[in-house]
């Protein structure tokens, strides 16, 4: 499962998929990874997108809330961004966080480095 490096500083895009090598969008990335490694996770949304071009953050946020449960800090356990104008999606992989950041591209940063955040897993 080392495919994820190749999403390294693509930059941030929109409904992209990493896997095109053009760019990333988060939850898109993250269900790639998710994906590539076998976790069982619930399929993906469309919907999601959609719901974000229009700027439902809030209802974003309660299905977020509603499908998954607080948990550790682990391999593959996700983290919410939750900015005032948009939300975002991060996981742990190869003990580190993976995230698309919107100015500066994909990222990745050692997990100590980001031990203060909320990790969550699918219910």
């Amino acid at each position: 499962m080392k495919r994820w490096h190749h999403y390294l500083s693509l930059p941030h895009k929109f409904g992209a998929d990493p896997d095109d090598g053009v760019g990333c969008d988060c939850v898109i990335m993250v269900w790639n990874v998710l994906r590539d490694a076998g976790v069982e996770h619930p399929p993906y949304d469309p919907n999601w997108l959609s719901m974000a071009s229009r700027g439902q953050w809030a209802a974003l946020k309660n299905q977020w809330l509603e499908r998954t449960v607080v948990c550790p800090q682990q391999e593959y356990a996700l983290t919410l961004f939750d900015e005032p104008t948009s939300l975002g999606l991060g996981i742990i992989v190869d003990n580190g966080l993976l995230f698309p950041h919107h100015k500066r591209g994909v990222h990745w940063l050692p997990s100590k480095k980001v031990a203060n955040l909320e990790y969550r897993t699918f219910r």
